[in-house]
């Protein structure tokens, strides 16, 4: 298994701005674990990642662009499932890894 974003992180402790120990640069979480209701409200797939708490997305920091967020993306999760630039986040999923909290206004719970 290759690393998880929010392995020892809580909902309620999850930094805004986003700072990772390990060196992954990001501006903010945006979504993580989501319901059922939750992933149809923002439009998200049938079987997303998000439902299972395998997935997350990130938004640039200050400065940063989507290329170089996606790219550092590739680099720091060379094992991932998928890694997406969806234009305005960068979504990475691992399946198996069902540890991401329920995080994000549209998620749920």
């Amino acid at each position: 298994m290759t690393r998880m974003l929010g392995r020892r992180w809580g909902a309620e402790t999850l930094p805004a701005p986003f700072h990772d120990p390990y060196g992954f640069k990001a501006g903010k979480i945006t979504s993580g674990k989501r319901t059922a209701e939750g992933n149809a409200r923002v439009g998200g797939a049938k079987g997303s990642y998000h439902l299972h708490g395998d997935a997350a997305d990130f938004v640039t920091a200050e400065g940063q662009t989507m290329a170089q967020l996606y790219a550092q993306a590739r680099r720091y999760f060379p094992g991932a499932t998928e890694i997406l630039n969806e234009g305005d986040h960068v979504h990475v999923a691992q399946r198996g890894y069902g540890r991401m909290p329920y995080f994000g206004k549209q998620g749920g719970r």
